[in-house]
This record gives structure tokens, sequence and C-alpha cells, in this order.
């Protein structure tokens, strides 16, 4: 059964945030990360597919409700084994492209890669019925 905080209205039944678990270490453990990679509070929060505000409330409080902990410890572990690319976009920062330039491009490619693939795709599947190559 999950534990509820506060009732915000004790006639409608609704119920206010989850009960939070303070863990100093795990706010440490992803901030230091987070500062490591360079990313925003809304671009972390974004990648856990949380708000930001949830986020900023976790780490200044350095406390997570159940759900929010898992996705901690789950993004965390997955990062760290997978070596975590943390020291890729350092180095193009010290070569002189700028972070926003890498946001840009990320955008970018996240834009056009699915064009990419059915271009790719149907150029394989070869010349449709009736086309004459």
């Amino acid at each position: 059964m999950v534990e509820f905080g506060k009732d915000l209205c004790k006639k409608c039944k609704m119920v206010g945030r989850p009960k939070r678990t303070q863990d100093v270490a795990l706010a440490d453990r992803l901030h230091t990360w987070r500062l490591r990679a360079g990313l925003t509070r809304s671009r972390m929060a974004e990648r856990l597919e949380v708000a930001p505000s949830t986020l900023t409330r976790a780490l200044q409080t350095r406390s997570f409700s159940a759900d929010l902990r898992e996705k901690v410890l789950s993004f965390l572990e997955e990062m760290e084994s997978a070596g975590s690319d943390i020291a890729e976009p350092r180095r193009f920062l010290a070569e002189g492209v700028s972070a926003s330039d890498l946001r840009f491009l990320q955008k970018f490619v996240n834009h056009i890669l699915p064009k990419v693939e059915e271009v790719l795709r149907s150029a394989l599947r070869g010349p449709s019925v009736g086309e004459k190559s």
C-alpha cells in the first residue's frame, strides 16, 4: 500500500504528494552526475521523465518519493554502467563547439533521423510495382 502525505481535502478524499524519504547520498550523486554531464535541471528532469519542479524539490530537500527514487537509481545505474558519455561533450566544448551548438545538433539529428530511416527503407525495398528503374 502506498503511503501518502497530507490530505488536501478531507471531504473529496484528494491526496497530496506521495511520502518522501530523505536520501542525501542519492541527491548528491544525482547532482554531481548532472553537473559533470553539463545538464540543466530541466534537461535532467526531461531525461527522468518528471517535471522540472519535481526534480528541483527533490534536490533541494534531498528527499525522494518512491517512484522518483526508483527512476533516479535506474537512470544513474544505466549511465554509470554505460560509462556515461560525459567526456565526449566536454571534448567538443574544449575544441570550440558550444553546449548550445551541441543541443541544436542533437535536436536536428533527432528530427531528421526518422526521415532518413524512412528514405533508406524505401530505397532498400526497391522500385514499387509499375515503376521502371
